[in-house]
């Protein structure tokens, strides 16, 4: 009996303290990587789109509208 007590004890102490020992949790991580990565390309993507300049718009009479008419509810 007077071991059984200490023994238990440290058995529970052990217990609760084996996850700091089990190391770190990889799919928590590589999910915080992922996540980061993308963050990185969709910031890198709205740089570009801002700093790309907008097409020339062409003032030749022979152009084609680009809004094509339509019809309203009434149907004029």
């Amino acid at each position: 009996m007077k071991r059984l007590l200490p023994t238990l004890i440290s058995v529970i102490a052990m217990g609760a303290t084996l996850p700091a020992f089990a190391g770190p949790d990889w799919q928590i991580i590589e999910h915080g990587r992922k996540v980061k990565l993308e963050r990185m390309q969709q910031a890198a993507a709205a740089s570009a789109a801002a700093k790309t300049p907008a097409p020339p718009v062409s003032k030749t009479p022979d152009a084609t509208p680009s809004v094509v008419p339509t019809q309203d509810a009434t149907g004029n």
